[in-house]
């Protein structure tokens, strides 16, 4: 009997297989190449860096001029002056021709007309080619005699100069011309004409002291002169043609400025967003290493 129930009984049920576990993979985003992650911050810094020297070569130089200084002049006669006349010229770089010529309102007395004359020069402007006590570096002292010129009484006096600055400045959007300070001690009342080289002048809008006349190239101003001083001053004149334009360029060129500095900004949080990627892929990688 035992043999019997040996022999029957049932055998131990066997465990169920376990079941296989797959791992799944992670999900992966789409990854950029590596030379796209380079060149989008690289290409947005090379644009940043065209359109800032474009800028910089569109935005206009123009050098702001001071006011130009103006000399001296003491005029003393008993005479009536009908006109005193002041020019400069250039001669050569550096160098410059200032005449003063006055003229008499009438004929002379019979003793004949004399004036006495005394120039001081403003600062960068020193006399040359003079000699004596009465030649000094920055004035010059002496007597003029009037003599007969067709139908006019003239007396005239030049005074060569080393100067940096002619008393005109321009730089093609304004120029200005200075006025020279003149104390006179005389009779009557004569006309100032102050006379200058201005390239282009007849361009300028000279509102403040329109000029007596300008032919492109000489501009001539007058003024009355009464008896005492009167003090130097400066006309200023402006192409508003040419500054039109120059604001255009300023603008053009801020606008240059902008896009320049919103293409080098922007090339960061590229670079950035190209990091992420590239530290997503590492990781991505240990990951599948790990699984190994």
């Amino acid at each position: 009997m035992s043999d019997v129930s040996a022999i029957h009984r049932p055998a131990p049920a066997s465990p169920p297989p376990e079941p296989s576990v797959r791992t799944l993979p992670l999900p992966t985003a789409h990854k950029p190449s590596r030379r796209k992650e380079i060149l989008a911050p690289l290409g947005l810094v090379l644009l940043g860096l065209v359109l800032l020297l474009t800028a910089f070569k569109l935005y206009p130089v123009t050098a702001e001029h001071p006011t130009p200084p103006f000399p001296r002049l003491f005029i003393d006669t008993d005479s009536r002056l009908r006109a005193i006349i002041y020019k400069v010229d250039p001669v050569s770089p550096g160098k410059a021709m200032m005449s003063i010529e006055l003229t008499l309102d009438g004929s002379p007395p019979r003793d004949g007309a004399a004036a006495g004359l005394a120039v001081s020069s403003p600062p960068g402007m020193t006399f040359v080619d003079c000699s004596g006590s009465s030649c000094k570096k920055h004035s010059r002292n002496m007597g003029l005699v009037f003599k007969r010129d067709g139908d006019t009484f003239k007396a005239f006096a030049e005074f060569p100069m080393k100067t940096r600055n002619l008393g005109v400045d321009y730089n093609g959007v304004s120029a200005s011309a200075a006025f020279p300070e003149i104390n006179y001690q005389g009779r009557g009342t004569p006309t100032l004409y102050v006379g200058y080289h201005i390239p282009s002048a007849s361009r300028y809008d000279w509102a403040s002291y329109p000029p007596l006349s300008t032919d492109g190239y000489n501009t001539v101003w007058e003024e009355a002169v009464p008896r005492g001083q009167t003090v130097g001053r400066a006309a200023v004149g402006t192409d508003h043609d040419a500054q039109a334009s120059e604001d255009n360029r300023i603008f053009l060129a801020g606008a240059l400025f902008a896009l320049a500095g919103g293409a080098m900004l922007t090339a960061v949080p590229e670079a950035l967003h190209a990091r992420d990627w590239a530290a997503l892929r590492h990781l991505g990688q240990a990951a599948r290493w790990s699984r190994r």
